[in-house]
């Protein structure tokens, strides 16, 4: 039995998007009117209103309130660069409080996870070797599906790399083609520009196959994001994507099976090129474009709350509407 095996399994039998709770949620807002016309008009919720209807599709009966928000950051250390040890005080800071993450979980009431990668043990260079072998990576993938543990209504998934730009360049170009400078990664970087290069050639029979592409050139935060977006598919959690690894995780996805990330959002991307054509390839567009780059998840924090607005405001359509044909009737 081969270790990925199991994970295409899980794509061939997904757990879709619930109509009905969908139409619930836009009868409630058609349905916010007085008895003499509407109090909204049609479309008058505009994205908050798809937001809503999105995320009821997954939640089900539980979809009118976001409770428990958590946002998963995960680090790891690339053979490349092998910075175990700047990654690790990144690590440090955001697990003590100090990072700028830290502030904005809290005021957003939301749950931070970080997740070392064996830090100690960086993936091989992938311009020698595959990044990690078979049972390797899938083992990672699994260690990222426990991201769902415990009750979860929206998971946000970020990486805490640094210097991640090689990999993911690489990525983006055994998935979509081009060439590496298409991908974040300027010609004017010329050592990792031929490591790419290198890569690509080295591996170039295999990358027919997604998951081949993910452990041959990916990293283990992108492993650990894949296994992570493809258990909240099968339990039906919405997924807030933040950064360009997190994006690319999903690609493997979606590359493997064109509805499989229905269920996730981007949170924010910079107005960089490369991140805007990614989105375009997943079919999205971002929920903020805050100008933010190595935001470790901040972003999708700032998006997730938006989305808690946008249930919340809905929810209270009904009982709103009640209230006013009471008074109305009443008059």
């Amino acid at each position: 039995m081969h270790p990925f095996d199991d994970f295409r399994a899980l794509l061939t039998n997904l757990p879709i998007s619930d109509e009905f709770e969908i139409s619930l949620v836009k009868k409630r807002i058609n349905e916010c009117t007085l008895p003499n016309g509407p109090v909204l008009k049609a479309g008058a919720l505009g994205q908050l209103g798809k937001l809503a209807c999105w995320y009821a599709g997954w939640r089900g009966a539980a979809s009118k309130e976001v409770r428990n928000v958590i946002l998963a950051c995960f680090a790891g250390n690339n053979g490349i660069l092998n910075n175990g040890e700047l990654i690790k005080n990144l690590v440090i800071s955001a697990q003590t409080g100090g990072a700028a993450v830290n502030n904005i979980c809290q005021l957003n009431n939301v749950g931070l996870r970080i997740y070392d990668l064996a830090l100690d043990f960086p993936t091989m260079d992938i311009a020698q070797d595959a990044a990690m072998d078979e049972r390797g990576c899938a083992a990672t993938m699994a260690f990222g599906m426990e991201t769902i543990a415990g009750r979860v209504d929206l998971l946000c998934l970020s990486a805490m790399g640094a210097g991640l730009e090689v990999i993911e360049a690489a990525v983006a170009t055994a998935l979509y083609g081009g060439a590496p400078e298409d991908w974040g990664l300027p010609s004017s970087e010329p050592l990792f520009y031929n490591k790419i290069q290198q890569a690509l050639a080295l591996h170039a029979v295999q990358l027919h196959d997604p998951f081949e592409i993910l452990r041959r050139l990916g990293s283990r935060e992108m492993a650990a994001m894949v296994g992570a977006i493809l258990a909240a598919r099968v339990e039906k959690i919405p997924v807030v994507l933040e950064g360009y690894s997190a994006m690319l995780s999903a690609a493997i996805l979606h590359k493997l099976h064109p509805r499989a990330i229905e269920h996730c959002l981007i949170g924010q991307i910079p107005q960089a090129a490369h991140y805007v054509k990614l989105a375009q390839q997943l079919g999205q567009e971002p929920l903020l474009n805050l100008q933010m780059e190595h935001t470790f998840g901040a972003g999708g924090v700032m998006a997730a709350s938006i989305i808690r607005g946008a249930v919340a405001s809905t929810a209270q359509l009904q009982s709103f509407a009640q209230s006013r044909h009471s008074l109305a009737e009443r008059a």
